[in-house]
């Protein structure tokens, strides 16, 4: 699995299709026509886009969203427990 380096984005590329596109005067970028059909985008889709260090991350507003909650989730703190400690969760999430 390629990783990014970060806890927003760890996906695995198992379908890399790279597609030059340019950004016009407004800031505007079109994406790909095979694209939004291999993706099952259309003029009604949520999309989110955020920074993840040099790159620009596009993705539906659902998948954003659980991947945050799942993120808050994993670094939640209870603060009842005064002996919580900082411990490795990799063998406690599912792949």
């Amino acid at each position: 699995m390629q990783k990014s380096g970060t806890l927003l984005y760890d996906a695995p590329m198992t379908d890399l299709t790279v597609h030059e596109i340019k950004m016009t005067d407004q800031g505007r970028i079109v994406v790909p026509q095979k694209l939004r059909r291999d993706l099952d985008f259309d003029a009604t889709t949520r999309l989110v886009m955020y920074r993840d260090g040099d790159r620009l991350i596009l993705e539906r507003k659902g998948d954003a969203r659980q991947r945050l909650s799942t993120l808050a989730t994993l670094l939640a703190i209870d603060t009842d427990d005064q002996e919580s400690a900082p411990h490795d969760v990799s063998g406690e999430v599912e792949s």
